[in-house]
């Protein structure tokens, strides 16, 4: 519409659309990098699961393949 995007229009966007404490939350997670968004552990699909795992600074995770789980069952849809 020919409006300029800037922080306040899309952080007006961001609490329109998700609520009041996504202000926080945007700043929190993207700007000051004080939090992490982790996805729940299934997903990215039926074979993939999120294991913690220790990292500097504190406990992080990582994206491993589910064990026992064949090549179709991952390729099928979800």
């Amino acid at each position: 519409r020919g409006q300029r995007l800037d922080h306040d229009l899309w952080i007006r966007t961001v609490v329109r659309e998700a609520g009041p404490s996504a202000r926080d939350d945007f700043e929190a997670i993207v700007l000051r990098g004080e939090r992490t968004v982790v996805p729940p552990a299934g997903a990215f699909g039926p074979c993939v699961t999120r294991r913690e795992v220790a990292a500097a600074g504190g406990m992080s995770y990582e994206w491993v393949r589910m064990p026992g789980r064949t090549d179709a069952q991952c390729r099928a849809p979800w």
